[in-house]
């Protein structure tokens, strides 16, 4: 006859067992699922895209010292991107140099979120 805390131990044991099934299950599941709730294929992440066409977009903060924009910008159509307020990074701070909150750009960037040209628009 099993005592009492051998019934507890097994209960506990058969609810672990449980827990990391469905927990497994849903993790192999998301893999082989990947499309993001907001519908982005969550593929683009691993895809190298470059965009050709420059999108309007406003600053909203500037990091000269780790070369990093926050702009508010557009629909990527490029990237697969809805408008949204992101940070993109600069190999050359420079590039940074003289942008301030509140200005308009115009931008391109990969989808690794690195600008490859920002000009600010004219006032």
């Amino acid at each position: 006859m099993k005592t009492q805390a051998e019934k507890i131990f097994h209960t506990i044991r058969a609810i672990l067992v449980i827990a990391l099934t469905f927990g497994v299950s849903s993790s192999i599941w998301a893999m082989n699922h990947n499309d993001h709730p907001n519908g982005h294929n969550m593929h683009m992440a691993s895809e190298h895209k470059t965009m050709q066409k420059t999108v309007i977009a406003e600053v909203k903060r500037v990091q000269l010292h780790n070369g990093k924009i926050t702009l508010k910008h557009g629909e990527l159509d490029e990237l697969d991107m809805p408008p949204m307020t992101m940070s993109f990074s600069a190999d050359d701070p420079t590039m940074l140099e003289g942008l301030k909150r509140g200005d308009q750009v115009q931008f391109r960037s990969d989808s690794k979120m690195k600008l490859l040209e920002i000009q600010k628009t004219i006032d």
